[in-house]
C-alpha cells in the first residue's frame, strides 16, 4: 500500500490481501509511534484488526472487536462473546487479542478457499458463530467451506 487508504477501500479495489498490503498496514502503525512505544502485541493486535477490517469491513469489526463500541448491534453481541471483547479480566483480555490474531490470520491464509466470502457474509448478517459448524468445529460433508476441516480457538 503505496499510499494511505483504509482497508474498507483496499477490499473494493482488490480481491485478495497481500504481503505488500499488510507491509504498508505496518508501516503506518509505526511511524506514528516514538520507536519505545511499539511492542510486538501492538503490532500484531493493530495488523490483525486491519486484516479483519479488509475482510469484515469496518462496522463488523469494530461491533465485535473494539470494547469501546459499546453500542453493538443485537447480531453481534455473540461474537463480542465469543471474542472476550468486554471482559475486564486481563487473562481474558490476552485471550481477546488471541482469538483477534488467530481469526486474522485463518481469514488471511483462506482468502482463496471457494466459499470464505459467502461464510464470511453470513458472519457479516448473522453473528460469529456462523463460522463454524457443529459445536464450533467444520466437518467433512457439511454445507461449510466445501471440504476444510476448521476449528477456532
Amino acid at each position: 500500500m503505496s499510499e494511505t487508504i483504509t482497508m474498507a477501500e483496499l477490499a473494493r479495489q482488490v480481491d485478495r490481501l497481500t504481503i505488500a498490503d499488510l507491509e504498508g498496514v505496518l508501516e503506518a502503525l509505526v511511524l506514528p509511534l516514538r520507536p519505545d512505544k511499539v511492542t510486538s502485541e501492538y503490532l500484531l493486535y493493530g495488523l490483525s484488526t486491519e486484516v479483519l477490517r479488509f475482510f469484515f469491513g469496518d462496522k463488523w469489526t469494530n461491533e465485535n472487536v473494539f470494547s469501546v463500541h459499546q453500542e453493538a448491534s443485537k447480531r453481534n453481541e455473540r461474537g463480542r462473546s465469543f471474542l472476550r471483547t468486554d471482559s475486564p479480566d486481563r487473562n481474558h483480555q490476552f485471550r481477546h487479542m488471541q482469538k483477534v490474531a488467530n481469526l486474522a490470520e485463518t481469514t488471511f491464509n483462506l482468502q482463496g478457499v471457494e466459499g470464505l466470502r459467502e461464510r464470511i457474509a453470513l458472519m457479516e448478517n448473522h453473528d460469529l458463530s456462523c463460522l463454524s459448524g457443529k459445536n464450533g468445529i467444520i466437518h467433512p460433508g457439511e454445507a461449510t467451506l466445501s471440504y476444510l476441516d476448521l476449528t477456532i480457538l
